[in-house]
């Protein structure tokens, strides 16, 4: 059983069009945008996205594997909801990381603005700390299922 905050809020919103097709949660420090860039050595940031590729491909199987969904996704809008030390626009550095990840296993065609079209940031105070959450909402097109 996912952990209650894990399950989507029951508020949530997305573009219209758009349907949910899963959502990963993580619970870890996560890096920052500032952390991420700081560092002007390739390799600390290459290792650094080689953690979270690996942490966030284990995630998707674990939480959503590709089974039964219509992939790769063409349109994407991801939401993601957080509570960490992190500003909101320092969340980026994550983000781009885990939407790294969908297109390298296959979820999201590609991560230019033709295919991840829109992207929500959002504190969740009510979230344990160290938590996010992505949320992955698809557009439907008229014969696609």
């Amino acid at each position: 059983m996912k952990d209650e905050w894990m399950q989507p809020p029951k508020e949530a919103t997305h573009p219209r069009g758009y349907t949910r097709v899963g959502g990963v949660g993580y619970r870890g420090v996560g890096v920052s945008n500032n952390q991420f860039y700081q560092s002007k050595s390739f390799h600390v940031r290459n290792r650094i996205k080689d953690k979270y590729h690996e942490i966030f491909s284990v995630l998707l199987a674990e939480q959503m594997p590709k089974k039964g969904l219509n992939l790769p996704i063409s349109d994407m809008h991801l939401s993601v909801g957080f509570r960490s030390r992190h500003d909101v626009d320092n969340v980026v550095g994550l983000v781009k990381l885990f939407v790294d990840t969908l297109v390298n296993r296959g979820y999201l065609v590609d991560d230019n603005k033709n295919h991840f079209t829109s992207l929500e940031i959002k504190f969740r105070p009510e979230f344990p700390h160290n938590c996010f959450l992505f949320e992955i909402f698809e557009k439907k097109l008229i014969g696609k299922s």
